[in-house]
């Protein structure tokens, strides 16, 4: 009802927000020096009666909410016409706020000393919950496609969601890291070829 469309626009205008915050890869990049989980719990409000979290419990769930959500969008794609015209560039509110949050990311890890580092172990974290929910999703919602004009029609429904825009980005940029190359190589090189092995079943790839 209106309730829940209420909702989801303060969703929406929360994730836009976040998405243009300087630093909004702190949402998940783990720090020494987090609030008590009792500090957290005071900010919110009551109405919520929310248990007291460790912020990096906090962190984790906000990092698998993203995940769920760019996943259901990209499933409801598949559901949908293709895209046409301004419909091409546009991305939800989840989307941006998550590709926000890679792209800093990206930035922060490549001045990283250590593959350990914070930054780092949170890129590469993010890096394999998309791939990930990419070859899963894929794997449960598609069969291959028997025709050319399904395969065209299923490649320009993923075109703009996390399968068809952020996740090839993400993979050509992390390739541009390489002091970390092989330490990165070891972690995704494993979910990256069964994603690829997915594409080519069911989009002709």
């Amino acid at each position: 009802g209106s309730a829940a469309g209420a909702l989801e626009q303060l969703i929406a205008a929360l994730c836009i927000h976040l998405g243009a915050e300087s630093l909004v890869s702190r949402l998940v990049v783990p720090t020494e020096n987090a609030p008590a989980p009792e500090v957290v719990s005071a900010l919110l409000p009551g109405a919520l009666d929310a248990r007291p979290r460790a912020f990096s419990e906090i962190q984790d769930s906000l990092r698998r909410w993203l995940l769920a959500q760019v996943v259901r969008e990209a499933e409801q794609a598949l559901q949908s016409d293709p895209p046409e015209g301004a419909a091409l560039e546009r991305r939800s509110p989840c989307m941006q706020l998550l590709a926000s949050l890679v792209q800093e990311l990206l930035a922060r890890a490549s001045l990283c000393g250590h593959h350990r580092d914070a930054p780092n172990v949170a890129l590469v974290r993010v890096a394999e919950d998309l791939l990930l929910g990419a070859d899963e999703m894929l794997r449960k919602r598609l069969a291959p496609a028997a025709t050319e004009a399904e395969l065209a029609r299923r490649q320009a429904q993923l075109s703009t969601t996390f399968v068809g825009s952020l996740v090839p980005w993400l993979i050509d940029s992390l390739a541009l890291f390489s002091a970390f190359a092989f330490e990165y190589a070891q972690r995704l090189l494993p979910l990256v070829l069964p994603l690829l092995n997915t594409l080519k079943a069911v989009l002709g790839a």
